[in-house]
């Protein structure tokens, strides 16, 4: 009976202590209220001017599409044109996503010669520019 209870005693601690590693390994897994988000994301909504060529916007595109490969700071970078069945885009026919580590990552990408030349080629050709940054929460 001794016996028993002793092994009783070591079951109940041992599985107490399993317990307590889980609960510790799902809190650590938890999104902790006002923790530091993981990426800063940088959008930019385009509309160009109705009278800009064709060859004009692509060449945009195509400068806009080389930056992954020419700023290392440029974590992740996707775009894509308008293709909404809402018809509330006002215009904005390109939209670019851009995805940075930390705020000095970001500088580092609008300071960038790659960058400056995009936007020297785009400026001309746009009618408007909306650039949004925020932090990606999940």
């Amino acid at each position: 009976m001794r016996r028993l209870f002793g092994l009783t005693i070591v079951m109940v601690v041992v599985l107490a202590g399993c317990a307590e590693t889980r609960v510790q390994q799902q809190q650590s897994l938890a999104v902790t209220p006002g923790a530091s988000p993981r990426v800063l994301r940088h959008v930019m909504l385009i509309r160009f001017k109705p009278e800009t060529p064709t060859e004009d916007v692509l060449a945009v595109e195509r400068l806009a599409r080389q930056l992954p490969h020419r700023i290392p700071s440029l974590r992740a970078f996707e775009w894509g044109t308008d293709v909404s069945v809402e018809n509330r885009s006002e215009g904005f026919t390109h939209c670019y996503l851009m995805t940075f580590a930390s705020p000095d990552d970001r500088a580092a990408y609008l300071a960038h010669p790659a960058h400056q030349e995009l936007l020297e080629r785009a400026r001309p050709h746009i009618d408007r520019l909306i650039a949004v940054d925020y932090w990606a929460r999940e």
